[in-house]
């Protein structure tokens, strides 16, 4: 995270090369990471899991609260309920 002044005040250093994010509507945050792994981080940015095999780009619809990931390596999409 960043302030107002472009400053890193809060990160999270155990990707290795984030492609895509998506937030819902309690600010936790869906990272997708070029490994073929999801990460979940709490607003805070603290680790709630990993979920491998389950990244590619992301899109959160807020309504449905469902978390739909795109694949590059095999194509399809899974849709998860949060």
């Amino acid at each position: 995270m960043v302030d107002v002044n472009g400053q890193v005040v809060l990160s999270y250093g155990d990707l290795i090369q984030p492609t895509h994010i998506a937030v819902d509507k309690d600010n936790f945050i869906f990272v997708a990471d070029h490994d073929n792994k999801m990460t979940l981080l709490s607003p805070s940015l603290q680790l709630v899991r990993h979920i491998e095999g389950a990244a590619g780009r992301l899109y959160f619809d807020q309504k449905t609260r469902r978390l739909y990931t795109g694949h590059a390596k095999r194509y399809g999409v899974d849709i998860i309920q949060t």
